[in-house]
């Protein structure tokens, strides 16, 4: 068996897949999301993660598709009996899925282990998940013994590299490689603080000391989900030339495009991240189109309409 088999709130069989690791990072993401979870889980195999998400978040209605034993992932489904998960039988293509999307106002997608079984479409499937708000998609390793259309892994690897890491978890038993799970944020794919990777280009704020406290705060809000996707592009800028570029920003942040109550909850965790690195002294403004150099040198921008 593939997946762990859940069954009403317990495994009942271990699968050769680990899957309680994966589902926590999930869910610890899934937790902070706000309203219902429409959940889409391609290619979910048995329905391990589906069940799980059903059990765990009363807001959420999951729909998971399947290209297993019928008859076996019915009889699954039937043990379970959970209302709140759909199951949809059969191959999916790009233009299946933007309907499921559509069709169920999916804000949640996963896709674990399953675009690489996919050989001829799997940028159009991966394009048509990435339209969904929160998504999901773990990988297969390079040089994986037994597994199908492992030569992909690379070019998959590449798509997703600016991603946000969430987990890692073995391949096979006895293997040592090891799948990357990935989270991708809609509303963040192209970036939306930079307060960390920018510098003022006063020499004495120009340190070793300084960039370490940047790249600190950098990889705190990384595990908070709030580092930008285009952080070696903006990031590499402001260290090399010092230079604060309200075109440059423009640039990269359109006005219009994430709405302010994002922009609220983010600035709350920013602001605790920057006090803990750089003290109690530190600010996050978010003022539209504002940018600030405050007592931290440490400069913010924000583009919420």
């Amino acid at each position: 068996m593939y997946q762990d088999l859940w069954i009403k709130g317990e495994s009942v069989k271990k699968g050769a897949r680990e899957c309680e690791s994966r589902f926590n990072a999930i869910a610890q993401i899934l937790e902070k999301i706000p309203g219902p979870l429409r959940v889409l889980d391609f290619g979910g195999h048995t329905g391990y993660f589906s069940f799980r998400i059903a059990e765990r978040f009363s807001n959420s209605n999951v729909v998971f598709t399947s290209l297993w034993d019928v008859d076996e992932v019915q009889r699954i489904v039937d043990l379970n009996s959970n209302p709140r998960v759909h199951l949809i039988l059969g191959y999916q293509t790009p233009g299946t899925l933007q309907k499921i999307i559509k069709d169920y106002r999916i804000n949640v997608a996963l896709a674990l282990s399953v675009l690489h079984n996919n050989r001829d479409n799997w940028q159009e499937l991966l394009k048509t998940l990435s339209q969904v708000k929160h998504l999901f998609v773990e990988t297969i390793d390079k040089d994986e013994r037994k597994t199908l259309n492992a030569d992909l892994a690379g070019e998959i690897k590449h798509e997703l590299k600016r991603r946000k890491l969430i987990a890692q978890t073995p391949a096979w038993p006895g293997q040592n490689n090891l799948r990357p799970l990935y989270y991708i944020n809609k509303h963040a794919k192209n970036g939306v603080f930079c307060s960390f990777d920018f510098q003022t280009g006063i020499k004495t704020y120009n340190t070793p000391e300084y960039r370490d406290k940047a790249f600190l705060a950098q990889s705190m809000a990384a595990k908070e989900g709030l580092a930008p996707p285009v952080y070696e592009k903006i990031g590499g800028l402001g260290f090399r030339t010092g230079i604060a570029d309200t075109s440059f920003f423009e640039k990269y942040f359109p006005p219009g495009v994430y709405c302010h109550s994002v922009f609220r909850e983010m600035h709350d965790k920013i602001l605790k991240i920057k006090r803990q690195v750089y003290g109690p002294k530190a600010v996050a403004d978010l003022h539209s189109k504002n940018l600030g150099i405050y007592e931290d040198r440490v400069v913010s921008v924000d583009f919420s309409p």
